[in-house]
């Protein structure tokens, strides 16, 4: 707010100074100056304009309501080799099964990490997800994969509890931040196979402090997450505590070097 303030002040002083300046002293350098403070102040005006919806993590299913239909718009290079990453080690989790049940909780649209199997006629994808409206879509996705697949709208804790199934793989995929409890590790484990593997990426803690918002903007509205962190330190002692191995941990850096996310894979 103070900074957005300050930026309002210093629009105002350019465009007032540049204004006096082009009183005293016409020609082409002042007007120009004008012209490009004016649009400064408008574009701020504008933005101060722009109706802001903040959603807490128990309505966060309303936030991913909200920005379904943008939701795969937004896919930076960072986010999409984390999602690649991911999805190599659902590959390597099952490349001597003759037939695999792959849990995909938090499963959004499916374009990220599902439509990587969709021609895999030996998987079952069991979908999860607390949107109505990203199951909608992940539906409409898999509308011609050749892969068998159920989803079910569902609370992941909820649904988690109440499954008695055993998969050979269960995958969180940028999940953990928006959800408003921590996520049962001890469940999950208890969900695998002898040699089933957990895959969870999800924004790294240091990126998330810098941004606490996920905002997105839908129909000249702004749309914005409250997100959590969620530490793979914590994830990877919680892991071992359930007697699960450590197969992979890396974090995906931006080019100015900040930790952006991690991809952990556990198994038995």
């Amino acid at each position: 707010m103070k900074k957005k303030l300050v930026l309002q002040i210093l629009a105002v002083i350019t465009l007032i100074a540049s204004i006096a300046w082009v009183v005293s002293d016409f020609s082409y350098e002042p007007v120009i100056v004008a012209l490009v403070s004016a649009s400064g102040f408008l574009i701020l005006a504008w933005r101060e304009q722009q109706s802001k919806h903040v959603y807490e993590l128990d309505k966060a299913p309303d936030f991913y309501g909200k920005i379904a239909k943008m939701y795969d718009e937004r896919n930076t290079k960072f986010l999409k080799d984390s999602h690649i990453i991911t999805v190599k080690h659902i590959k390597e989790a099952i490349v001597d099964q003759k037939s695999a049940d792959i849990l995909d909780l938090g499963g959004g649209t499916g374009i990220n990490v599902a439509a990587h199997f969709f021609n895999r006629t030996n998987i079952t994808w069991h979908y999860v997800d607390a949107t109505a409206e990203m199951k909608v879509a992940f539906e409409k996705n898999v509308e011609s994969a050749s892969f068998k697949h159920v989803s079910k709208l569902s609370d992941l804790n909820i649904y988690m509890q109440s499954c008695e199934q055993k998969f050979d793989v269960i995958v969180v995929s940028f999940a953990l931040t928006s959800l408003p409890y921590q996520f049962d590790i001890s469940k999950a484990a208890s969900l695998l196979k002898e040699k089933g593997s957990l895959v969870i990426a999800d924004i790294e803690p240091e990126y998330n402090a810098k941004y606490p918002e996920y905002a997105v903007e839908v129909d000249n509205e702004l749309h914005a997450l409250s997100v959590t962190q969620v530490n793979p330190l914590d994830l990877i002692e919680s892991a071992l505590n359930e007697n699960l191995k450590v197969k992979f941990c890396q974090s995906i850096k931006k080019n100015d070097g900040v930790r952006y996310a991690y991809v952990i894979r556990l198994g038995k």
